[in-house]
């Protein structure tokens, strides 16, 4: 996923079902400091929760956006040993009887709870800071829908 414009978050939807309870997971990699890798979960593109991590400080963070506005962050700025500061890290984002659940590289970081959306889809993507014109790798998207 190319982002060109700087201070952007952009992700794009898997489609195939909305779900209530699921856990999801993808591996990403970027070749640059000043950007982050996403996973998001929501009914539209103006209500979800948004995992990112930024490998070059190893620090991760929960965001809210509802109503096309971002919210205060449900899971602050936060370091983490967990995380590759120079290769491919593994994100999933979880959400299972009104718990969000972030893990990285396999260790849960934190657990939040909120129920704001009862059903949605899952995103995968990035985000800029300073600049513009990042490169975000993204693959072996994994989703488990639990019922």
């Amino acid at each position: 996923m190319l982002i060109r414009t700087p201070g952007l978050t952009a992700w794009e939807w898997y489609e195939p079902f909305r779900t209530d309870e699921f856990i999801a997971e993808t591996s990403c990699y970027y070749d640059y400091s000043d950007a982050s890798c996403g996973l998001g979960f929501g009914p539209d593109g103006d209500n979800l929760y948004w995992f990112e991590v930024s490998a070059y400080d190893q620090s991760y963070a929960l965001f809210l956006l509802e109503n096309d506005e971002w919210q205060d962050s449900l899971i602050p700025w936060t370091s983490s040993n967990n995380i590759n500061p120079s290769g491919e890290n593994v994100l999933s984002l979880e959400r299972v009887d009104g718990m969000v659940s972030v893990y990285i590289n396999g260790v849960l970081q934190e657990e939040v709870a909120s129920d704001r959306f009862p059903t949605g889809r899952l995103g995968v993507g990035g985000a800029t800071y300073d600049d513009g014109n990042v490169e975000v790798c993204l693959g072996d998207l994994r989703v488990w829908r639990l019922e």
